[in-house]
């Protein structure tokens, strides 16, 4: 005590320098923290270390951004075919000019799909060819018959049947239309491929900018035609725009509502002023060491702030509440002092306990959770700080300068509820005490059956859309483009070292693909190899034979169709065999690589829905560890989906661990601040009946957990074990520390700032952040229920003791 009061009588001496210092800091960090940028890149998510950033890296170095690519979509009326004039001029056009654009590497809007009509009949299977020249001589003999005038067709049948056109249905490339447009004709895509990574945020957004402005210049008068923006480079710049949007609501919001609830709860323009400046000068020292230890903000960690002030305002309720008990007792500076060493204790037990529960994330390899954990365990210290500095400093200065610093409006509340208990002496109030008790349990019993009801309710929902947020359009349209093109538009990438290697790994996907339970997340595999026919030389063989048949027969007797015939087998026979150097530039380019031309690189497109997390788990062990041609040589692919695959293990594992370290270090610290088994046991038990009462009630509402707002867990119970604290303390010490009502009012003031810091998450339009506020919201409000419960039976128990 004799500590705390020097203290006091320091910051009595010293409190306008401190402020200056203060303030000086605080402009020193904002600064540092205006530098901050916030990376919505799933890599980030993840260590350096884990196999899928360390290839998604070496990708980039090896094959650049090939895959990624800005999508323009122009839809109109649909035409009934797969044909659309007034689109297809469009989107020429728009390619002209998109292609002149900085950063373009180039632009795609038609296939080549001229230069494999004139091949189709070497696609075709030998098979094929074959059925098809036997055709042909039943209608040679045919059609020599009908030029014989001594033939007489008794049955005037029909000719036999000769059609090549059954060939293009064999080969994916023929499908009748040399752009990208959908089946009825309404959707038409045209791909522009950027010469930079979509990580470069910041030439994502220019390019994107720039090309909607061309877009909309050229299609302006144009009523009928709309248009879209798509593809890796628009998603990605979008959720960044949407997390921006979302972090400036949030925390505007919060601190906004914060102000209101404590301008409500103190009555004291100079007294919201005490207990936010604290709040605020430790969030700025918190975005300030967030730049110091990472230099940027991930999906998780940008909105730590808000929560931040939610929780850390806590602190400041508690620390006024109790100032005002002792200030109408005795001196300023007494009262400060005793409430530093009794509150200020609390404070001190109830912030480890939430520090213990994050501090526990710091444990996980995942990143978005260790990042958490780091932010937050700096920023609770940091906000412990402020209002050990600044609180005293505040209150010291109000009082020497006569400004109004009334009471809580919860002292006003407590004297009258405090006047309605005594009334009829202690028998009365006993009555009343004990009744209360009833009814606190019967309230108990019945928050706990329904919480019973909703606990096999709940589920983890193993999906990644809370991740990526697919609710944005832009997300909405790429599944659109998906269906049009009939494949994803995210390959995985293997990266082999010849094109021998390449049909190696090719074989080897496609067996998998047959064969393991797992090869239906396969749709196709793809190299360079693929698109050269196979068997061209037997091919040719039977294609020139067609030929001399279709040139033997008398012109006389050689009908129109056949001539078109001989027009194609004579052109495929002359172009010869065809060699990958042979494929248009087009067709070669996605499989380029830009650190050895004379590497190969294998595509296989996925068959399903990225954001099934069981789903990505089948496909990623299904393309992991491809043979090489050399003995002891594997292959890895390299994919999102990889990526998707190491958070749902990194997160899930962890998520076990962090519990653990979360329980252990409570159950310390508890023992450490109680000394009493009793008081520890008690404690954990209430902990224990809360945290399931918000498991059991968030199944009741339908909101279920994800590997994204599964981080409130060992919040819950942080914040649990900091209301029981003060709770346990009073009930402990009787009134030594004030009215039970009073600290019922001041805990409930401080969960409600809490859900006020968790349920700024509920505007968010990221549907992982809004699912994490929905978990904060329904499970704080449980918790403080139980707590609030507990406490009457307590009281109640404490007084029938006494009086018996």
């Amino acid at each position: 005590m004799g500590a705390v009061r020097a203290y006091i009588d320091f910051c009595q001496r010293f409190a306008w320098p401190i402020v200056a210092l203060v303030v000086a800091v605080s402009l020193g960090a904002l600064a540092l923290a205006s530098q901050l940028a916030i990376e919505a890149d799933m890599a980030r998510l993840l260590p350096k270390s884990a196999p899928s950033v360390a290839g998604l890296e070496r990708l980039e170095e090896a094959y650049g951004g090939q895959i990624g690519r800005l999508t323009v979509v122009l839809e109109s009326q649909p035409t009934g075919e797969r044909r659309n004039p007034k689109l297809e001029r469009t989107a020429h056009t728009l390619a002209d000019r998109l292609e002149d654009l900085g950063g373009v590497d180039r632009v795609e809007a038609t296939k080549p799909i001229g230069f494999f009509e004139n091949r189709r009949l070497l696609y075709a299977d030998l098979d094929d060819l074959q059925t098809i020249q036997h055709r042909l001589d039943r209608r040679i003999r045919w059609e020599k018959k009908r030029a014989n005038p001594l033939f007489v067709d008794v049955e005037d049948g029909e000719p036999p049947e000769v059609d090549f056109s059954d060939l293009t249905e064999k080969v994916e490339e023929f499908d009748g239309s040399a752009h990208y447009l959908s089946a009825d004709g309404s959707m038409l895509a045209l791909f522009v491929y950027p010469s930079f990574a979509a990580s470069d945020l910041g030439r994502a957004e220019k390019l994107v900018e720039q090309v909607d402005g061309i877009v909309q210049r050229e299609l302006k008068g144009q009523v009928d035609v709309g248009y879209g923006l798509t593809g890796r480079y628009k998603k990605r710049v979008d959720l960044q725009e949407m997390l921006q949007r979302d972090l400036a609501v949030s925390m505007s919001l919060a601190l906004g509502l914060i102000l209101i609830f404590l301008f409500a709860f103190l009555r004291s323009a100079h007294g919201t002023a005490a207990v936010i400046a604290p709040l605020i000068v430790g969030t700025i020292l918190t975005f300030a060491w967030a730049e110091l230890a990472f230099g940027s903000l991930n999906i998780l960690t940008a909105f730590l702030g808000a929560v931040l002030m939610g929780l850390g305002v806590d602190y400041g309720i508690h620390l006024y509440s109790r100032f005002h008990e002792l200030s109408e007792e005795c001196h300023c500076c007494d009262a400060l002092a005793e409430t530093l060493a009794t509150t200020g204790r609390a404070n001190l037990f109830a912030g480890l306990t939430t520090m213990v529960a994050l501090g526990s994330l710091v444990v996980s390899e995942f990143r978005a959770f260790f990042e958490f954990g780091v932010i937050a365990l700096g920023g609770l210290v940091l906000i412990l700080v402020s209002y050990a500095v600044l609180f005293p400093c505040t209150v010291l200065l109000a009082s020497r300068y006569d400004f109004d610093l009334p009471p809580p409006a919860s002292r006003a509340l407590t004297e009258r509820v405090l006047a309605k208990l005594e009334v009829g002496g202690d028998a009365a109030v006993n009555r009343r005490a004990q009744a209360a008790g009833r009814a606190a349990t019967a309230a108990l019993v019945a928050v706990v059956v329904a919480a019973s009801v909703g606990l096999p309710q709940l589920d983890f929902v193993r999906d990644f859309s809370v991740l990526q947020s697919t609710s944005a359009p832009s997300w909405k349209l790429d599944e659109k483009v998906n269906e049009m093109l009939g494949q994803s538009q995210t390959p995985a990438v293997v990266l082999a070292d010849s094109e021998r290697q390449a049909e190696t790994i090719v074989g080897e996907l496609r067996q998998r693909a047959s064969r393991l339970p797992e090869g239906y997340t396969i749709d196709k595999v793809v190299s360079l190899s693929t698109f050269v026919p196979e068997r061209q030389r037997a091919k040719l063989e039977v294609i020139r034979q067609i030929a001399r048949t279709l040139a033997d027969l008398p012109s006389s007797a050689r009908p129109d169709e056949f001539a078109r015939y001989l027009e194609e087998v004579r052109r495929v026979s002359s172009l010869g065999e065809l060699s990958i150097a042979d494929l248009p530039e087009q067709v070669r380019r996605p499989f380029s690589r830009k650190d050895a031309p004379d590497k190969a690189v294998v595509l296989v497109f996925p068959a399903i829905n990225l954001s099934d997390m069981d789903a990505v788990d089948d496909y990623a062990r299904v393309i992991r560890s491809l043979p090489g041609v050399d003995s002891g040589r594997g292959y890895d692919a390299i994919s999102d989906a990889l990526l998707l695959s190491d958070i749902i293990r990194m997160a899930e594992r962890d998520a076990v661990w962090m519990l653990a370290i979360t329980l252990i270090g409570l159950l310390l610290l508890s023992l450490v601040a109680f000394r009493s088994r009793r008081l520890v046991g008690l404690q954990l038990l209430v902990v224990a009946l809360a945290v399931l009462v918000a498991l059991g009630l968030n199944g009741l509402l339908g909101v279920d957990f994800n590997f994204m707002n599964v981080v409130i867990l060992p919040i819950w119970i942080g914040l649990g074990v900091d209301a029981s604290f003060h709770i346990m303390l009073h009930v402990d010490n009787g009134h030594k520390l004030g009215p039970h009502s009073n600290v019922a009012l001041a805990i409930s003031a401080a969960y409600l700032t809490s859900m006020i810091g968790f349920g700024t998450l509920l505007l968010a339009r990221h549907t992982g952040l809004l699912s994490l506020g929905q978990v904060a919201v329904i499970g704080l409000g449980s918790i403080l229920t139980i707590n609030l419960l507990v406490q009457v039976m307590l009281v109640a128990r404490q007084r029938e003791n006494i009086h018996s």
